[in-house]
């Protein structure tokens, strides 16, 4: 497949990236493909558009029917489904009665080849996915991933010093001779490694700096499509599962230097109702993510740093006592409070009973209440929480409150989540 060998034509470029002698004649076209071609970084609608895509092509790969169910990196063939359809989302390719989608394929390279040739029909012509910029081939082609980002950006910038020694002996010699030709180029040199360097060092910050919260949300969605398809069954295990693993993901995506926290909700039935408050700058929540509640907290920290780490243990501890105070008035107030028509509304006499802003004064980064009913039987919430453990701390606490109702009352069952 055409973009599959692109794909495998790049991860050989990173990894064998060299300026040879005779590229010091070429630094003008270095120019033209990381700078002229890349005039600006990745964005967060970008950003959220790329998610929407891989989430759409993930549900599309599931319609497949693959004996081998091991679904393969989507990163090796995204690139190719977008060079086929240009607007995944209005293409309604999920309701089509395509062939692909009803036989039976013995992995899923197969599957997918099939699928492409059917997607593409007659058209012999594709169009480019990532357009011609190659540094936003080196971002979209790992999904954000700050890892080979850097990695390539490393290897670039030691590339160019080479280039700049090589290309400034290649005018020694060739102006040995004149030392005013000389000067200019080598001032000329340095300008256009200059240029490259400043130009691509800030492409890729802004563009890392755009995956939050639209990429790490859509990791968390695959994940969910992955693994917890039947939405109406979901073991906790499952649930567990889904949130740790995507929390180990996290971190390398975006930038650097950030642990995460989830929390994953079932959603089901229709006696519920959810309430959050927070920054999104640091949390992201998302009401009914494919049958869940979903929120996604992150917080800055350089894992090397141990003074870090123990500033950040002493805030945790700090906020689990913040959190046991507020619990106390939840128990308190909660017996004259449960019974309000909307979640809304109890949260807002619950706030005027605690007497402190959750946010500005205990300073925590955000927090939600669930809310379930139900006559008979009592409901039971269905969550895991996710969060970063420090030393015996974590920095989720998660409170309860349930009311047994009666005869003439539904049974109540109220979670409370704070983020550190």
């Amino acid at each position: 497949m055409l973009w599959k060998n692109m794909y495998r034509h790049i991860e050989k470029y990173w990894d064998k990236f060299e300026i040879h002698p005779w590229w010091s004649d070429y630094r003008k076209d270095l120019v033209f493909w990381l700078v002229n071609e890349c005039p600006n970084a990745l964005t967060p609608t970008d950003a959220q558009k790329i998610a929407d895509h891989r989430v759409y092509f993930m549900q599309i790969l599931l319609r497949l029917q693959v004996k081998n169910k091991t679904i393969p990196d989507l990163d090796i063939y995204l690139a190719e489904f977008l060079s086929i359809v240009k607007e995944p989302l209005t293409s309604n390719i999920l309701n089509r009665q395509l062939y692909s989608f009803t036989n039976q394929f013995k992995n899923y390279d197969n599957a997918i080849e099939a699928l492409f040739i059917e997607l593409r029909g007659k058209r012999s012509f594709e169009q480019v996915a990532y357009d011609y910029c190659f540094l936003k081939h080196v971002v979209l082609s790992k999904n954000f991933n700050n890892l080979p980002v850097m990695a390539f950006a490393s290897k670039l910038h030691n590339e160019l010093i080479k280039l700049t020694y090589l290309a400034a002996t290649c005018t020694t010699v060739k102006y040995k001779e004149g030392a005013k030709n000389k000067t200019w180029s080598e001032k000329e040199i340095v300008n256009d490694v200059n240029r490259i360097a400043t130009h691509v060092s800030q492409y890729l910050n802004d563009s890392l700096i755009s995956a939050w919260p639209q990429i790490h949300n859509g990791i968390l969605k695959e994940q969910i499509l992955l693994n917890m398809s039947n939405q109406t069954n979901v073991a906790q295990n499952q649930l567990k599962s889904v949130a740790n693993f995507t929390r180990s993901l996290l971190p390398n995506i975006g930038l650097p230097n950030y642990v995460y926290d989830i929390l994953i909700v079932q959603a089901t039935g229709h006696k519920r109702e959810s309430y959050f408050e927070g920054a999104g700058t640091n949390c992201y929540f998302n009401r009914r993510n494919n049958g869940f509640d979903t929120i996604i907290s992150r917080i800055p920290l350089d894992s090397a740093d141990h003074h870090g780490k123990f500033r950040l243990w002493q805030i945790i501890e700090k906020q689990r006592a913040a959190a046991a105070e507020v619990n106390r008035t939840i128990q308190f107030e909660m017996n004259n409070l449960y019974a309000d028509s909307t979640l809304p509304i109890i949260a807002d006499s619950l706030k005027g009973k605690i007497g402190k802003d959750i946010l500005a004064d205990y300073k925590f980064r955000c927090w939600a209440i669930i809310r379930e009913w139900k006559w008979m039987p009592c409901p039971e919430i269905k969550f895991w929480s996710s969060p970063y453990q420090l030393y015996d701390s974590e920095s989720i606490t998660a409170l309860s409150y349930k009311n047994k109702g009666s005869f003439t009352q539904d049974c109540e069952d109220f979670r409370f989540f704070f983020f550190v």
